[in-house]
């Protein structure tokens, strides 16, 4: 039998991907200014289930991101149509990573590090294909595979420590 904090974390999950999918549907569309909307929906769930956590844990693993995309984008290893800069949406999908590292954290999968790094390097390709897929971005070259694969593996790796070093104390507390 699951517990009450396991099902919330299993529902706080399932809500972090349909967000994943809004923000996605809603890049490069008139609607895209509403993935502000759901990161504040997002956030406010985020809140309620872990409220030690805050703005200030959350927005070190977002500009991580933004300059991560952000330095991809400049090298030309992923494009985004008609923008030189990481758009509102790919800043969004950050925030909703960032939001669900203390659930990434409480599973024991990160204690097995190299079933870690393959969950990392299959599961954050497949986020950027499945934002080819949607449109959004294009990794142009074979090795823009690689990097992202090997990128998330190796975040996904490190959880654990990027977990302690993001968010401290709060980790202990939740």
């Amino acid at each position: 039998m699951l517990s009450a904090t396991s099902k919330q974390k299993m529902l706080y999950s399932a809500l972090n991907l349909i967000s994943w999918y809004a923000c996605v549907s809603l890049a490069n569309t008139s609607l895209e200014p509403f993935v502000v909307t759901v990161i504040i929906f997002n956030y406010w769930s985020f809140r309620r289930l872990f409220p030690t956590y805050t703005w200030r844990n959350l927005w070190k693993i977002v500009f991580a991101g933004f300059v991560f995309d952000q330095l991809m984008i400049l090298l030309d290893i992923i494009r985004i149509p008609a923008l030189p800069v990481m758009p509102l949406w790919l800043v969004a999908l950050w925030c909703l990573f960032s939001m669900s590292m203390p659930v990434y954290l409480s599973l024991k999968v990160f204690e097995k590090r190299n079933a870690a790094f393959m969950i990392g390097a299959v599961g954050g390709l497949t986020s950027y294909m499945a934002g080819e897929k949607f449109g959004v971005l294009y990794l142009p070259h074979w090795y823009s595979f690689v990097i992202y694969g090997i990128t998330w593996g190796t975040i996904f790796y490190h959880m654990p420590l990027i977990g302690k070093a993001f968010h401290g104390e709060d980790k202990a507390k939740t």
